[in-house]
């Protein structure tokens, strides 16, 4: 089954998905999914899903929280492509 990540990035998504550990801390699946388009439109999914990779496996949980905050700050004083 699709993990809200992948889902949202239509993407194949399998047992060793690489956002799926990302998104854990999010507790519903709407918001895992608004998260990650949220991050996947300012850094780009191919820019995400490298960046993520190159991430240990137990580091991975902090990603996707570690992307919002710059991303937000960003959007919010305009600055940025968003």
């Amino acid at each position: 089954m699709s993990c809200n990540g992948c889902r949202v990035l239509r993407k194949g998504c399998s047992e060793s998905c690489i956002l799926r550990p990302c998104l854990q801390w999010i507790e519903t699946a709407e918001a895992q999914g608004h998260a990650t388009v949220f991050v996947a439109k300012f850094f780009g999914r191919a820019g995400l899903m490298s960046f993520i990779s190159n991430v240990p496996e137990n580091q991975r949980p902090g990603v996707v929280p570690g992307f919002e905050s710059p991303a937000s700050f960003w959007r919010d004083t305009g600055t940025g492509f968003l």
